[in-house]
C-alpha cells in the first residue's frame, strides 16, 4: 500500500531539498575559506615585517581583522598604519572589517568573514607602470581602483574561482562563496570579466550598476541591471561612508566622481585604533600568544603597545672625517696670533703626565 502524501508535503519537498543543498554549499565554502587560513595559526602580539618592499598600509581596522604573511606561520592583528607586502593574506572574522590603501592610491575594503591575498602589487610612478593582482578567497570586498590614464601600463585584476576581473580605474564589489561568485559595478565603472574555464570565450563587459554571476565550470552569462535599493544592500559591510559619516550616495549614483568618495576616508577618527581592544580571546577562534612586556624598538613607536612593530637594527653610520683647516691663500699674510690659533686647532692634545 502506497503511503499517503499530501499535496502540501509534495510542494514542501523541493523547498527542503533546496535548503539542504544551500546549507551544504555554505559549509563547503566555509571549509574552503578556512583551508586558506591554517587551523593552527597563532596570532602574535608583535608585528613583524613581510618580505620585500611594502605595497600598502592598513587604513582602517575594526574588530576581528588579521594579516598573515607569505610564510603562513603566524597571524597578526590588523592595526591602522601597519605595512603590507606581496603575498600577504588579509582576512576578517565575524564583526571584523578592514580598509587597505595601496601605494598607487587604490583602496580595498574587506567585509566581515572575508579573505583575499595580495598576490602582486607593483607601482612604478617613474616608469609610469602599475600592476596589481588580487585573489578573492571568500566573502565580500570592495575595490576602489585609482585611474592612472597617463600611465603606459596600468592593470588591476581580481581573481575568483572561475574568472578574472580586469579594470583600469573603477569602483566595484566582488563576492565569493565557494564556486559561486558575483561582481557588481558601481558608478563610473567599466569591467572586463574573463572566464578561467573557457579562456577562448570573449570577455564580458560590465558597466555602471550592472552585476554578473559566475560559477566554476560554467560559461559566463550576461550582466543584469541592478536597482539602486539593491546596490545599497550589496554595499553593506564595504560602504566606506561608515568611516566618514557620509551618506554613501556617491557610489549609487546621486553624485558623480569617485575621487571625492575616497578622498574623505582618511578622516576616520579613532576607528583604526579600535583593534587595540580586540586582544585576548577575541580572535575568532585563532590561537593567541600572551602579550610580552612592551619594550620600544628603533623607529617610531606603534599607536597601541599591544602591537609591537619589530624594526631591523640599522647599520652603523660611517664616522665623519675630521675637519681640516681651510687653506690660507699665499697672497695673504698671517700674523703671529692667528698662526698660533691654527696650529693649536690642528695639533693633537698632549698625553696626560703620569701621576
Amino acid at each position: 500500500m502506497m503511503p499517503h502524501t499530501s499535496k502540501r508535503g509534495v510542494r514542501l519537498l523541493p523547498v527542503l531539498v533546496l535548503a539542504f543543498f544551500s546549507v551544504i554549499i555554505g559549509l563547503h565554502a566555509d571549509a574552503r575559506a578556512r583551508v586558506i587560513i591554517p587551523d593552527n595559526l597563532t596570532i602574535q602580539p608583535s608585528y613583524r615585517h613581510g618580505v620585500g618592499q611594502s605595497v600598502g598600509t592598513v587604513k582602517v581596522a575594526q574588530g576581528k581583522a588579521f594579516i598573515m604573511h607569505s610564510d603562513r606561520q603566524n597571524g597578526y592583528t590588523a592595526q591602522k598604519g601597519l605595512p603590507l607586502y606581496n603575498r600577504d593574506t588579509l582576512f576578517t572574522r565575524d564583526g571584523g572589517r578592514m580598509v587597505v590603501s595601496l601605494k598607487d592610491g587604490s583602496e580595498m575594503t574587506l567585509a566581515p568573514d572575508s579573505s583575499l591575498m595580495i598576490n602582486k602589487s607593483v607601482y612604478d610612478p617613474k616608469g609610469k607602470n602599475r600592476l596589481s593582482f588580487m585573489e578573492m578567497f571568500s566573502g565580500k570586498a570592495r575595490f576602489l581602483v585609482k585611474k592612472l590614464a597617463e600611465y603606459k601600463y596600468s592593470r588591476f585584476n581580481v581573481k575568483t574561482s572561475s574568472s578574472v576581473v580586469g579594470v583600469r580605474g573603477s569602483d566595484f564589489i566582488v563576492e565569493r562563496m565557494g564556486d559561486d561568485s558575483q561582481v557588481t559595478a558601481l558608478q563610473d565603472t567599466t569591467l572586463e570579466v574573463s572566464s578561467l574555464d573557457f579562456p577562448d570565450a570573449p570577455p564580458v563587459i560590465i558597466r555602471d550598476f550592472q552585476q554578473l554571476g559566475m560559477r566554476t565550470g560554467q560559461p559566463l552569462g550576461q550582466p543584469l541591471n541592478v536597482p539602486k535599493d539593491q546596490i545599497q544592500k550589496i554595499m553593506q559591510g564595504v560602504d566606506n561612508a561608515d568611516d566618514t559619516g557620509d551618506t554613501g550616495d556617491d557610489a549609487v549614483g546621486d553624485q558623480s566622481g569617485q575621487g571625492d568618495e575616497s578622498g574623505d576616508e582618511g578622516d576616520s577618527g579613532d576607528t583604526g585604533d579600535s583593534t587595540g581592544d580586540d586582544t585576548g580571546d577575541d580572535t575568532g577562534g585563532l590561537q593567541q600568544t600572551p602579550p610580552d612586556e612592551y619594550v620600544p624598538e628603533d623607529g617610531p613607536p606603534p599607536e597601541d603597545p599591544t602591537v609591537e612593530l619589530i624594526y631591523e637594527t640599522p647599520a652603523p653610520e660611517a664616522p665623519l672625517p675630521s675637519p681640516e683647516p681651510a687653506p690660507i691663500p699665499e697672497d695673504e699674510t698671517v700674523d703671529d696670533e692667528t698662526e698660533a690659533i691654527i696650529q693649536e686647532a690642528t695639533e693633537l692634545p698632549a698625553m696626560p703626565a703620569h701621576p
